[in-house]
């Protein structure tokens, strides 16, 4: 069963180089000419148009719907139901040092992001 698997990996080695051989001697060179610059500028716009329209009414669509259900007293009220169900005993016996130390490392990876986004 080992040298079954040995000889499909050989062959499929054997089919990499013969494919690279082929292709290394028959490749034809097109030149460019602008050619793709030339076609995307002879694309409509008309398309990306379309698509800002559609994301402002989606977002009009959102703060209207929003709006209407009063979400605000919905979140106030979601908040205050949490904050107020937590017991200051329940955290008498939490050892905060894992989440710090999670916090600091996610500070550091966020302020290397922004720095390597800058440069």
């Amino acid at each position: 069963m080992a040298d079954d698997n040995m000889k499909t990996m050989i062959d499929m080695s054997d089919d990499d180089q013969l494919l690279g051989a082929f292709f290394s001697e028959n490749t034809i060179s097109v030149p460019e000419d602008d050619f793709t610059e030339r076609v995307m500028q002879g694309l409509p716009e008309r398309t990306n148009r379309l698509a800002r329209i559609w994301t402002w009414l989606c977002v009009i669509a959102g703060v209207v719907f929003l709006i209407a259900t009063k979400f605000w007293l919905v979140i106030y009220n979601l908040l205050k139901n949490m904050l107020l169900g937590i017991k200051p005993e329940q955290f008498s016996n939490v050892n905060i040092t894992h989440y710090v130390l999670a916090l600091l490392i996610i500070s550091v990876l966020m302020g290397y992001s922004f720095a390597k986004e800058k440069a």
